[in-house]
């Protein structure tokens, strides 16, 4: 809703008497800073499947409650850093905001037959499917996986995803095929190479997911894999990945130009996990 995207496309389309989603921005900010949990926030609506089910969540963390009760133990630690009291702070500022953007804009557009959330996705999930399937299976093999994909509006270069349970993967992209296709296939490398990496992480890094050095490496690993095996696989969109990747490593500590080149060398990988990681893309794991 803060995402000037979002706000941009929808303003026009608002009705008149409708509040702003960004007269909240300053609050939302504030509580944001003070919650060293806000890492964990994207990943809320990701781990419940029906609005019943999300409501449960948001009570839960907003009320200080016991975690609702259909999570999986995998969703519980997903979105654990958040049930503190910034935590609490935080998810009901944002939850308030949400209602009010649901009631007066979204609702209101819905009954004039109107939408901000772009096309039909029957073309997305065709696309993904023909291309990105058969990639899980590289990484997967034989063991059937769930996988979902939220495409969203306001996502931009930025993608989110998590797992609910050890095959149930549910990543949030962006409505375009090319970008939503990139995003998700990194979100599956990244659920695979999470586990595989973290054994080879300094003791220090390893034990704090929120750690600045365990973000970027995990980061990193993701996408060496992603590099490797289009490389293998798919090398028509290893062009269009090279393109992209830069931009990712342009958000982070690295050299964006630097970091691609080290991806097919595998330099961003620790050099103990290498031959694992060169296992997987293999398909020997």
């Amino acid at each position: 809703m803060f995402n000037p995207a979002y706000r941009d496309r929808v303003l026009l389309l608002r009705p008149p008497k409708a509040p702003r989603p960004d007269a909240n921005l300053g609050t939302f900010h504030r509580h944001f800073r003070q919650c060293t949990g806000r890492h964990a926030l994207p990943l809320v609506p990701l781990v419940s499947s029906t609005s019943a089910e999300h409501s449960a969540v948001l009570d839960s963390l907003m009320n200080d409650n016991a975690p609702a009760s259909h999570l999986t133990s995998w969703a519980k630690r997903a979105i654990a850093p958040l049930a503190t009291a910034p935590g609490s702070r935080l998810v009901r500022t944002l939850a308030k905001t949400l209602e009010s953007e649901m009631t007066w804009c979204l609702g209101a557009l819905e009954q004039q037959g109107q939408t901000v959330f772009g096309d039909d996705g029957a073309g997305l999930r065709s696309y993904l499917e023909n291309e990105l399937l058969p990639l899980a299976y590289q990484m997967f093999g034989d063991t059937p996986q769930s996988i979902i994909v939220y495409p969203a509006e306001a996502v931009g270069r930025r993608s989110w995803s998590t797992l609910v349970d050890r095959t149930e993967h549910r990543i949030v992209t962006a409505p375009n095929l090319k970008t939503s296709y990139l995003q998700a296939f990194v979100g599956l490398c990244r659920h695979r190479t999470d586990r595989l990496i973290r054994p080879f992480l300094p003791v220090h890094v390893r034990d704090d997911s929120n750690h600045p050095l365990n973000r970027q490496m995990r980061h990193d690993a993701a996408l060496t894999v992603g590099f490797h095996i289009l490389q293998h696989h798919r090398p028509m969109h290893l062009e269009t990945y090279v393109e992209w990747a830069i931009r990712q490593f342009a958000d982070t500590s690295r050299r964006a130009e630097a970091a691609v080149a080290a991806l097919r060398p595998m330099e961003l990988i620790p050099e103990d996990a290498r031959d694992a990681v060169k296992r997987l893309i293999c398909g020997k794991m």
